[in-house]
């Protein structure tokens, strides 16, 4: 079972994890525009569109394309799409596991969560804000540690 400590530094990265989720999406999104790009080049026959000559067909280079999808030429931009979308699968899975803990605890426990380790708040400065003791502060967050510890 993990330490307190573990499920703390758990916790302080949640934030975090969703950060690092938002900026794979914007790579994939940026490697998709790029894959489109070469696809299209590639279904040109190396050509861009403004090289298309009226008259000329096109098919054999998409058939091309299509035959070396197939028999697993897979671009490096395809393979680097792949790397990322398992990386977001990950770290979604992590946020989700979190989400169905924080959404058993009571409004009280959620806030206290928050502050402590999503905005960094200090045991002293939760207690402040909350209108409660440090000593008080410390123990609820002993039973919030605990219900992420049955789910780690």
């Amino acid at each position: 079972m993990k330490t307190y400590k573990e499920m703390e530094e758990m916790l302080s990265s949640y934030p975090i994890i969703k950060a690092e989720i938002d900026i794979l999406k914007i790579d994939l999104e940026i490697l998709r525009e790029e894959a489109t790009r070469e696809n299209k080049i590639s279904i040109l026959g190396g050509r861009g569109y403004d090289s298309i000559v009226p008259g000329r067909s096109t098919v054999h280079n998409v058939v091309s394309t299509v035959e070396k999808a197939v028999v697993g030429d897979i671009s490096v931009v395809d393979k680097e799409i792949f790397e990322i979308l398992d990386k977001i699968k990950e770290k979604e899975r992590v946020i989700l596991r979190m989400d169905k803990v924080l959404d058993t605890l009571s409004e009280k426990q959620r806030r206290l969560v928050e502050l402590r380790y999503f905005k960094k708040y200090t045991v002293e400065e939760v207690a402040d804000y909350l209108d409660v003791t440090g000593s008080t502060i410390t123990r609820r967050s002993r039973k919030v540690l605990d219900r992420f510890r049955m789910m780690a």
